[in-house]
């Protein structure tokens, strides 16, 4: 089951998001199969897979927000992450001096959002103006994440 799942995951996130022109039938084609993968193994098993390729596989900015595309194309935001503040803090210090280079920065904003509020982590009616860089939980999660 498990080289499946990283077999899977490795086709699923080897797409350059920014480079491939994929055509419609080809675009559900992957994102059918990432439904099915979560259908056939469970999120949670997804999930530690697709985590375990970001934190083996994209060391690099590009590389990172490349999966962060795919994640959120996958309409991954819509399942519950365990640890969420993990996930972003790894995205960001990642990304961090290629926000701006790579203008991910609402990418960025959009997965934490729809990671965190419906945890109960953030909230937007109370809290409309939220920031994730401003949010004391994902800075000590950089922080710890940076001195790794």
């Amino acid at each position: 089951m498990k080289n499946e799942l990283k077999s899977i995951t490795k086709e699923l996130f080897s797409i350059d998001y920014n480079k491939q022109s994929l055509c419609e039938e080809t675009e559900k084609k992957y994102q059918q199969e990432a439904k099915n993968m979560i259908n056939k193994f469970g999120w949670k098993e997804v999930y530690d897979a697709w985590y375990l390729y970001l934190k083996d596989d994209c060391k690099t900015p590009e590389k990172a927000i490349n999966w962060a595309k795919l994640f959120w194309w996958y309409t991954s935001c819509q399942y519950r992450v365990e640890k969420p503040y993990e996930l972003l803090a790894r995205l960001y210090s990642i990304i961090n001096v290629a926000v701006d280079k790579y203008d991910c920065e609402n990418l960025l904003y959009s997965i934490s959002i729809s990671l965190l509020e419906p945890m109960g982590y953030i909230d937007l009616y109370n809290d409309p103006y939220y920031e994730p860089l401003e949010d004391t939980r994902l800075l000590s999660e950089i922080e710890k994440f940076n001195k790794k």
